[in-house]
């Protein structure tokens, strides 16, 4: 990898994520509830499988810059945790991608898009 690299994300929620896909345990239920899936999305994070983070409005179109180094400059909105890349391959995941995989059985992450 780059030592850094841009990626451009579509999200109306305001709501993002990185996930090993491999590990992330994605289903919840059928019928949960934002409590639930903030508890699950916490399980998760506790399993290294997901790094949840919220961007601080509505949605939009979102520029991320993924840095393998520490850098004194200040990004816009900041995050820093552990995730484990189990197959060394890790997914930029919107809360839309993640609320239908809970929901959905037979949704798998990746999304096909």
């Amino acid at each position: 990898m780059p030592k850094e690299h841009d990626l451009t994300i579509l999200d109306d929620s305001g709501l993002l994520s990185i996930v090993d896909c491999a590990a992330y345990r994605s289903f919840l239920s059928e019928d949960w509830d934002y409590e639930s899936i903030l508890d699950h999305f916490r399980d998760q994070m506790a399993q290294r499988a997901i790094l949840v983070w919220e961007c601080g409005d509505g949605g939009g179109a979102y520029l991320l810059r993924l840095r393998n180094y520490i850098t004194s400059e200040r990004g816009h909105r900041e995050i820093t945790g552990s995730i484990k890349a189990t197959t060394n391959i890790l997914h930029l995941v919107s809360y839309d991608a993640l609320t239908m995989a809970a929901q959905f059985e037979d949704e798998h992450l990746p999304a096909k898009h």
